[in-house]
């Protein structure tokens, strides 16, 4: 059976120093104050009787003294304090006793009742109180039968039943103030405890968080496997603080697994890992551990566990623990990845092995993310690669077509009627126009694919902003469409790329007449303290909120209507920005519907880079 807790508290060490200080200080007060009254048994008693007591006081001097030297010689340990308090106390009580058989004066009860009162305030200890309490009952007993002067309720029992019950209450008093105290002491030491476990634990977490925030960030910045994967080796070693680590992927759908990415090892270990190829006919023990690998989040191994060829490179090289994490995609697992150590080394812990269980599930999304950025890779340049070849095919005919065009309406094969050859200016307008989508889609797929160079050079902007407005004034105007520019005479000259500004202003001048019927268009073009901005103001029908964050995206206009109202595909502004990056500039557009748009281009003084440059 379980013991059952006792009532009394234990006693501190705290409250046995306080018990022990308590009797160091009744001993010196108890001497001296018996040196004091030493006198006074002969101004009372004959000498015989007066001697008698006088020895009696002596002794009890010497008894005080005695204890107190004790104390100061270490006789009397600590965990005694309550014997040495009650034996303090117990002196003035034999005193009585005694006194009763040779002198009984009414005095010493009262002294006798302090000493009770002082039992109770003192002493921890229930034995003794009951000791000392059963030793003034014994004391009350031949008082009465010796000394009848003695039977008075006022002088002597009074005092004594009074002294015993303010004893007992104030040793509850004290003992249910140090129950209180040690269940206090005893709360706090537990919540203590527990703030310390709980301090350990977020210590523990916040390392486990750390970590993995750091695997995390490096593991999202690498976009390509092989860079992912020697990253992912690198930080393992790191955050786990072991010696090496290497990753094996599944080849194809068989349960063939090769390395690839190793970090830590010896070049000679390296070599013989990268040669490795781990199949189950090869290896034993790999099917096994593949399948502990699908049920459990980390498998850790020692040399008598590792699969097949691992296990006597292990042994050979003297690594004596692993840990292994399983890499999936899905539900299926797609390959392992490894930490260990190298000689005489402790297991991983629980700590570990937590953040190796995260930095697998990082590793394998990161694994997943970089698989479909290389497969979107590829997407994107199979379809860069048909839109050049498509583009490059259909210009060719297209080419043919406006040629015929052009000799029809020359006369080169007869005379034509002005049905004819209204018929002949729709043909021949149809097919520029379709020329044209395939040329800005040949210049698409060539700026997706990187193919467009730099060609940099000095570039007056004045002189280029006429040279666009001369080209189309006449069109435009015609259009009914009002055009005016405004270039400061003292314009300092930019070194940029001349045909691609050139391109990106009457993309942008050409966009704004397509959505200006009968309006007015301004260019106008300012120095910047870190270059040039080239404004085009358009009145016509503006841009709707709904459809602004897309008009820079490719296959996209200003019309968010099912119908397009105006001619073109939405590459235009597409083509603006791509050579704007290009250059170092930006492009940016404030449109109002109904009040119109203005379009602002930046570009620096100077475009660093580029495959040519002329003076």
């Amino acid at each position: 059976m379980r013991n059952q807790p006792t009532a009394e508290p234990e006693v501190t060490q705290d409250l046995l120093r306080e018990a022990y200080e308590n009797t160091r200080t009744l001993t010196l007060w108890g001497a001296g104050a018996y040196i004091l009254f030493l006198p006074t048994p002969f101004l009372r008693f004959p000498l015989r009787t007066a001697v008698l007591l006088a020895v009696l006081q002596l002794s009890e001097i010497a008894c005080l003294l005695l204890i107190r030297f004790a104390q100061s010689q270490g006789k009397i340990p600590l965990h005694r304090a309550n014997e040495a308090l009650a034996a303090t106390l117990a002196v003035p009580m034999v005193d009585l006793l005694i006194r009763s058989y040779v002198a009984y004066t009414p005095d010493r009860a009262y002294l006798v009742a302090l000493y009770l009162i002082a039992v109770g305030v003192f002493c921890l200890s229930r034995m003794w109180v009951a000791v000392l309490l059963g030793t003034t009952v014994a004391t009350w007993l031949p008082l009465v039968w010796l000394r009848p002067e003695s039977r008075s309720i006022v002088e002597t029992i009074l005092p004594l039943a009074a002294g015993s019950v303010v004893g007992l209450l104030a040793r509850n008093v004290r003992m249910g103030a140090v129950r209180r105290v040690e269940r206090l002491r005893q709360r706090d030491v537990r919540h203590l405890h527990e703030a310390r476990v709980n301090e350990a634990k977020f210590r523990e977490e916040a390392g486990v968080s750390a970590a993995l925030a750091r695997v995390g960030a490096e593991l999202i910045a690498a976009l390509d496997e092989p860079a992912l994967l020697d990253r992912l080796c690198r930080l393992t070693t790191e955050v786990l603080a072991c010696d090496l680590s290497h990753t094996y992927l599944r080849i194809g759908s068989e349960d063939v697994f090769m390395p690839v990415s190793v970090y830590g090892h010896t070049r000679e270990h390296e070599e013989m890992i990268r040669a490795l190829r781990l199949a189950p006919d090869l290896n034993p023990g790999l099917a096994s551990f593949l399948e502990r690998l699908e049920r459990q989040e980390v498998v850790t191994t020692d040399l008598s566990t590792q699969p097949g060829a691992l296990a006597e490179h292990g042994r050979r090289h003297n690594i004596v623990h692993l840990l292994h994490v399983a890499l999936r995609r899905g539900g299926r697992v797609i390959g392992f990845h490894a930490a260990g150590y190298y000689g005489n080394h402790e297991p991983f812990t629980a700590v570990q092995i937590r953040i190796a269980t995260g930095l697998a599930h990082l590793a394998s999304l990161a694994l997943e993310n970089a698989r479909l950025l290389s497969e979107l890779g590829r997407a994107s340049q199979l379809k860069s690669d048909f839109m050049a070849t498509m583009s490059h095919e259909l210009r060719t005919p297209l080419n043919v077509i406006i040629g015929f065009s052009d000799l029809l309406r020359g006369g080169t094969f007869g005379a034509l009627s002005r049905d004819q050859l209204g018929v002949l200016e729709s043909i021949d307008k149809s097919t520029r126009d379709l020329l044209e989508l395939i040329v800005a889609t040949l210049d698409l797929s060539r700026l997706e694919r990187g193919e467009v160079p730099l060609d940099i050079g000095a570039v007056d902007l004045g002189e280029l902003v006429n040279e666009v407005h001369d080209e189309n004034v006449t069109l435009w105007q015609r259009a009914g469409r009002d055009f005016a520019v405004h270039v400061p005479p003292t314009l300092p000259v930019v070194r940029t790329d001349r045909m691609k500004l050139k391109v990106v202003l009457k993309n942008l001048i050409g966009n704004a007449a397509k959505f200006t019927p009968g309006g007015r268009i301004e260019v106008d073009v300012q120095a910047r303290a870190d270059g040039v901005e080239i404004r085009v103001v358009d009145t016509g029908i503006g841009i709707a909120p709904e459809v602004m964050p897309t008009i820079f995206e490719p296959f996209r206009q200003g019309d968010a209507s099912g119908v397009r109202a105006q001619d073109g595909v939405g590459l235009g502004l597409y083509i603006v920005r791509r050579l704007l990056d290009m250059m170092g500039g930006t492009v940016d557009v404030e449109s109002t519907v109904g009040v119109g748009s203005t379009f602002r281009v930046r570009v620096p003084f100077s475009v660093t880079g580029g495959l040519k440059a002329k003076s």
